[in-house]
Formats: structure tokens, C-alpha cells, sequence
């Protein structure tokens, strides 16, 4: 298990839909997803690169200090693309710079 997958393209757009809407529930809408499906994903994408992303209270959800890194690298790359776009049009307009 010990390879490093890179994080996928929905996971991270899971993560920041989540950090700028602010709650799990507003950013499944906008992603057409299940709450819990999209809490999985920024789990997920928490265990991959080993570091909470998010902190979960009751009331909010803000990012922590490694999650806003991540937010500063992702988002020149999520801009040119909105958050908006569908996903499937989203991974295949972007399937092509796949390092």
C-alpha cells in the first residue's frame, strides 16, 4: 500500500468546493454528490498526502494551515476551469496535461 497515488482531480475539487462553500452539504450540491460521498473524498484526500485538510466542527468547516497551501497551489489551475464546469467535461479538458 505504500505507493504515493497522485490526489485525483475529484478529490481535490471535493476539497476545495468544501473550503469555499464552507460545508460538506453546499459543495455536494454543487457537485451533484452525496454529503458523505464528498466528505469521503476529502478524506481520502487527506490520508494520501498524510495531513488534515479541513477542520470539522458542528457549525463550519475552514481549512487548516496545510490546507490552505493546497488551496494556493490548486487554485491558478481550478480558475482556468471553474468549479462549475461538470465533472466529466472537467477530468477530460484536463486529461492531457497528465504529468
Amino acid at each position: 500500500m505504500g505507493m504515493m497515488h497522485a490526489p485525483s482531480l475529484a478529490e481535490t475539487t471535493a476539497f476545495v468546493a468544501v473550503v469555499e462553500l464552507k460545508s460538506f452539504t453546499k459543495a455536494a450540491k454543487q457537485l451533484a454528490l452525496s454529503p458523505p460521498r464528498v466528505s469521503e473524498m476529502v478524506r481520502n484526500l487527506e490520508e494520501r498526502l498524510g495531513v488534515r485538510l479541513v477542520e470539522r466542527t458542528t457549525r463550519s468547516v475552514a481549512p487548516t494551515a496545510a490546507g490552505e497551501r493546497l488551496l494556493e497551489r490548486l487554485r491558478p489551475v481550478l480558475d482556468e476551469s471553474s468549479l462549475s464546469v461538470s465533472m466529466p467535461a472537467f477530468v477530460s479538458a484536463n486529461g492531457s496535461n497528465a504529468t
